[in-house]
C-alpha cells in the first residue's frame, strides 16, 4: 500500500490484482480530509483505484492528468466554484458518470440542481461499501436513468 501526493491531490494504491480481476477508477472531490482518506482507503482495499482532491482546482488538474471511470463530487454545500467544476466536467466528459455525494437530508432542490448541471446520480455520505458504489456506477455506464441512492442502501 502506498500514498501518492501531487499538488493537493492524493492517491492511495494497494496492489490486489491477484484478488480482484476487475476494478474501476474513481476520482473524488472531497474537502473533508478525513473522509477523503477513508474513501481512498476503502476504494483501494476493494481493489479499485481512487484519485482524490480536496479542492476544485486540484480536482480539475487531477482530471487533466488521469483517466477515470467515475467522478464523485462532494455536493453537501455546493458553491459557484463547485457548479463550475461540474459544468466543465459535463462538457469535457459527456459520457462519464458523475455522482453527487450528499449529506442525509439534503433538499431535493439541491440534488436536482446538480443533476440539471450534468451529474448522473447522487448518493448519501458516508459511503458504506465502495463495491456497491462500483455496481451503481456500472449500471450508469449501461444507460440507466439518473438516480438517488440513500446511504442505507449502500451496504
Amino acid at each position: 500500500m502506498r500514498t501518492l501526493e501531487s499538488g493537493g491531490a492524493q492517491t492511495l494504491v494497494i496492489d490486489v490484482s491477484a484478488r480482484v480481476p476487475t476494478y474501476m477508477k474513481f476520482a473524488l472531490l472531497e474537502p473533508d480530509l478525513a473522509e477523503l482518506d477513508r474513501v481512498l482507503e476503502s476504494c483501494a482495499l476493494s481493489g479499485h483505484v481512487c484519485f482524490g482532491a480536496s479542492n476544485d482546482e486540484a480536482f480539475r488538474s487531477l482530471l487533466a492528468e488521469v483517466s477515470v471511470d467515475v467522478c464523485l463530487i462532494d455536493w453537501v454545500d455546493p458553491d459557484c466554484c463547485r457548479y463550475e467544476t461540474l459544468a466543465r466536467l459535463a462538457r469535457s466528459e459527456p459520457g462519464m458518470p458523475v455522482v453527487l455525494c450528499v449529506a442525509p437530508g439534503t433538499p431535493y432542490s439541491v440534488i436536482d440542481s446538480g443533476l440539471k448541471h450534468g451529474a448522473s446520480s447522487s448518493i448519501e455520505k458516508p459511503f458504506r461499501a465502495i463495491d456497491s458504489l462500483a455496481t451503481l456506477c456500472s449500471w450508469e455506464t449501461n444507460s440507466f436513468i439518473p438516480s438517488y441512492v440513500s446511504s442505507s442502501r449502500m451496504m
